[in-house]
């Protein structure tokens, strides 16, 4: 994760999974200080977003049979990576190991799968993490180990499909320490005072599969396209198949507000510049820093002379929140081949 304060060292940020754990923050909903390794048979498979879900029956030291659910990536996040297959089914005898739930026993977000074909998966933080149950580990390939983008069809410019890799940066904090915010975030009093009341679990804005509002949205590590509408220019992503209307020509439109607001655009030279007023989602991100419905958002989109990739930069101002505007940034590149596919949230349950 990069995510810089004008003027200030942003140090308070805890831990988050490398493939980007975006429906709710990862160490609020699992112990990432535990690990828990079992052996079973696949009872049920279920293929969605925003995890794919898998149920194993397993046998406890008593002898008492017990049912863990188990939680991976996203579909989407499995084609990234060129698993195209689903890795397992119903009758598979597998063995996992990864960091139990907080939420509900018997819960497990895995890191490492042996297949019942006996090929190991690594499922999270797979650029650090070694193999567990083999000597060996999985080739990994796809749009999520891109350590370059392709350059090969410049005359694209903006309008293709673009592809976070895992070397990009992180731009928003997946959980956040608030003693510590108090002093390192440019935090408000009044801000303050919300991020102390924030419970990780139960206030989460995106539990259940509700939408995400700017500027959120922009952490989404799923595919994501600009493509030309009616004079404006639309940006289509993955993540809850959000669209995003930027208005090139924004004389007589009337604002609406809304979750992901109103938004201008202009170009200057190679780069694509976006104002974003008329907020109403009330957060900045989903670890409890709020935001007003007075913020402005200042986004620039700059993209490389071939084509490869894709800059990004966004400065966030809201007096009511920050006693100074707020900078993140990420990248992305141009991986042929990817598509934007329908997303689809289904709840747990």
């Amino acid at each position: 994760m990069r995510a810089s304060f004008i003027g200030v060292l942003l140090a308070a940020i805890s831990v988050w999974p490398a493939t980007g754990y975006t429906h709710h923050s990862f160490a609020a909903s699992f112990d990432v200080d535990a690990d828990v390794e079992l052996e079973g048979e696949v009872l049920a498979v279920r293929w969605r977003n925003p995890h794919i879900e898998f149920d194993i029956l397993t046998v406890d030291e008593a002898g008492e049979e017990q049912i863990w659910m188990i939680e991976s990536l996203a579909p989407s996040g499995l084609r990234r990576r060129d698993i195209v297959d689903p890795f397992v089914s119903v009758g598979d005898r597998v063995r996992v190991a990864g960091n139990p739930g907080r939420r509900q026993a018997r819960n497990l977000y895995v890191s490492n799968l042996l297949t019942a074909s006996g090929e190991e998966l690594i499922l999270r933080g797979a650029n650090e993490a070694e193999p567990r149950f083999t000597d060996r580990r999985r080739e990994e390939t796809g749009a999520t180990y891109a350590t370059e983008g392709d350059g090969s069809r410049p005359e694209l410019g903006l309008f293709r499909v673009w592809s976070t890799p895992s070397v990009s940066p992180f731009p928003f904090p997946e959980d956040v320490n608030p003693a510590l915010a108090f002093t390192d975030f440019p935090l408000t009093a009044a801000a303050r005072e919300i991020l102390s009341d924030f419970d990780a679990i139960d206030d989460n804005p995106i539990n259940n599969c509700a939408l995400k509002g700017m500027p959120t949205i922009m952490e989404q590590p799923y595919p994501m396209q600009f493509i030309e509408r009616d004079g404006n220019i639309v940006m289509h992503m993955e993540e809850y198949d959000t669209m995003r209307v930027f208005h090139m020509n924004a004389s007589g439109v009337e604002p609406v507000p809304g979750i992901l607001g109103h938004s201008v655009g202009r170009w200057e030279g190679n780069t694509l510049i976006v104002e974003t007023t008329h907020l109403t989602w009330g957060w900045f991100d989903t670890v409890g820093i709020p935001l007003s419905e007075d913020a402005s958002i200042l986004e620039r989109f700059t993209l490389a002379e071939n084509g490869s990739r894709l800059d990004w930069t966004m400065r966030v101002t809201d007096p009511a929140t920050f006693t100074e505007p707020v900078a993140v940034d990420k990248f992305f590149f141009y991986v042929p081949g990817v598509e934007v596919r329908p997303y689809e949230c289904t709840t747990s349950g």
